[in-house]
């Protein structure tokens, strides 16, 4: 049994990776300083408003270089295309909340391509609505896929060498 006098000792470990001793009541208040974290807030159980975002885009997305045909020949390569894509596009606008909002559109068993919406917040000029593009789609969405999903699996040596999964064409979508 532990005596309250006796004096706690604790295994630190330093930057180098080695334990160092501290002995003493350093820390023995700490109670008062513990923060429970909070959860944060699932952006994506909001309910998605268009009329939050000043632009939207059509996005359309087909293989580079692909192995298949269409998409249900993704199963042979063991990739879930509407799994993984979902958690993708849930992580993207959990992330991206109130910036960016992107929604799986179409996505059909026998064809050879995806078609995604992508809302933005702010307006931007051309040059740099392509730069944004641009990173969503070949950073943030293709990379995600690519190591995450290993949907690399499904683009032939040519695509593996560039690191790129996806054509992609986008048009801005107006009513």
């Amino acid at each position: 049994m532990k005596n309250e006098n006796d004096a706690i000792i604790h295994l630190c470990i330093n930057a180098e990776g080695k334990g160092d001793f501290m002995s003493g009541n350093f820390f023995d208040n700490y109670k008062k300083f513990v923060v429970l974290p909070q959860e944060k807030e699932d952006a994506c159980k909001k309910e998605y408003r268009p009329q939050d975002y000043e632009r939207h885009f059509i996005v359309t997305l087909s293989l580079y270089d692909p192995l298949i045909s269409c998409w249900k020949e993704a199963t042979k390569h063991e990739v879930a295309i509407k799994e993984s894509l979902g958690r993708i596009l849930r992580g993207f606008n959990e992330k991206e909340h109130g910036f960016y909002h992107l929604q799986l559109l179409e996505l059909t068993e026998d064809k050879p391509y995806l078609v995604l919406a992508l809302s933005c917040a702010i307006k931007k000029d051309k040059e740099q609505e392509d730069a944004d593009l641009s990173y969503i789609v070949g950073k943030a969405i293709s990379n995600s896929l690519y190591n995450e999903e290993c949907w690399y699996r499904l683009i032939g040596e040519k695509g593996r060498i560039k690191r790129q999964l996806f054509y992609c064409t986008y048009k801005e979508y107006t009513i």
